[in-house]
């Protein structure tokens, strides 16, 4: 059976209760959101296609990001995508990057949920320094009892745009099924579910981080009620081998 894991968040300290099919209850805790002035997340960048923000990504090495090919697809013509970098801000500050190659994952397609990630290789390296640094693709998925950190620039709880980046802290359960919402899920994903403070539109492909390691990307969001459809997050370990051989064969 394919292990499928629930994220809570929420914007206060608190805990909450989920049952699973098998009639276990699960204890979940989560904490508060964060609001940084500073870039904590140097591996962070935000990726504008047109001039226009579209989502987050990654940074994994000096000419390499990684973001989600739900983000990129329709909108993957190289030239018109741009990454900002050693920025807290959505919309001002840091430096940008030009892309020169978007590669989606070949066997991704937009109605399923599998394969979603893409990488972006800049035209120029990246120059690493305080408020910019590479991140770790984890090796292993998140179990029960995990936590990490969500970040990015996406909507308050008010729902209204925010232009400072935001984070979450995230707590973990294993469950055995990601949701009734959904009719596909997979080893590829693992997904949150909670009526309070959760990821939202403008929070596509935002990393899922433990200890520095890169645990997931922020997918395919739908909406921005959790009560009725849970958000999922691609398994970043489940396609670690794709992303290393398509940067080694990418190179220089």
């Amino acid at each position: 059976m394919n292990r499928i894991f629930v994220a809570i968040l929420d914007s206060s300290s608190a805990s909450v209760s989920l049952k699973t099919s098998d009639n276990k209850e699960l204890a979940l805790k989560y904490n508060s959101l964060i609001t940084s002035r500073t870039p904590k997340q140097p591996y962070l960048v935000t990726i504008y296609y047109n001039d226009i923000y579209f989502c987050s990504g990654a940074v994994l090495a000096n000419k390499w990001v990684l973001t989600t090919s739900s983000c990129v697809w329709g909108h993957n013509y190289a030239k018109k995508l741009t990454i900002r970098a050693k920025s807290d801000r959505i919309d001002m500050g840091g430096v940008m990057y030009r892309v020169a190659k978007c590669i989606l994952h070949p066997d991704f397609l937009f109605y399923s949920t599998k394969h979603n990630v893409a990488l972006l290789k800049t035209s120029t390296p990246m120059r690493y320094g305080n408020t910019l640094q590479p991140i770790a693709l984890a090796k292993r998925s998140l179990v029960a009892g995990d936590t990490g950190i969500v970040s990015g620039w996406g909507l308050s709880k008010e729902r209204k745009g925010v232009k400072i980046l935001q984070a979450l802290n995230v707590s973990v359960a294993e469950v055995n099924e990601c949701s009734q919402s959904y009719l596909e899920y997979t080893r590829m994903l693992f997904c949150n579910r909670t009526e309070e403070e959760e990821p939202c539109w403008d929070d596509e492909a935002n990393p899922v981080v433990q200890k520095y390691q890169l645990y997931g990307l922020t997918s395919f969001i739908i909406s921005c009620s959790g009560a009725k459809y849970p958000v999922r997050f691609t398994d970043v370990a489940e396609l670690r081998l794709w992303i290393r051989s398509t940067m080694k064969e990418s190179m220089p």
